[in-house]
């Protein structure tokens, strides 16, 4: 199964995006998959598939986890599309 994920922040990173992107894939293995993503003014954005077998939940965790301790801003969030009907779920990088 595969499931979309886009990893958005409207602040500045500290290191170079790309380096974030390598550090993903690098530690995920064939697990992800970046498919897109960009920066400007506004922030910033990783597009990405999620390679899975139906344990969606624990590779959203540890991608949360990752990007934690990468250290990405407190306000970046991820948008899980899943299921044939897309729906999307928005989750923060950082529990409140």
């Amino acid at each position: 199964m595969e499931t979309e994920v886009f990893i958005n922040s409207r602040s500045q990173l500290d290191r170079s995006r790309w380096d974030l992107e390598e550090d993903i894939e690098a530690f995920f293995g064939g697990k992800v998959e970046i498919t897109g993503g960009g920066s400007g003014t506004m922030g910033w954005n990783i597009d990405l598939l999620i390679h899975h077998d139906g344990a969606l939940e624990s590779q959203i965790d540890a991608l949360r986890n990752f990007l934690s301790n990468w250290g990405v801003p407190r306000d970046t969030s991820l948008s899980i599309i899943s299921g044939e009907v897309q729906n999307a779920v928005i989750k923060k990088v950082f529990e409140e």
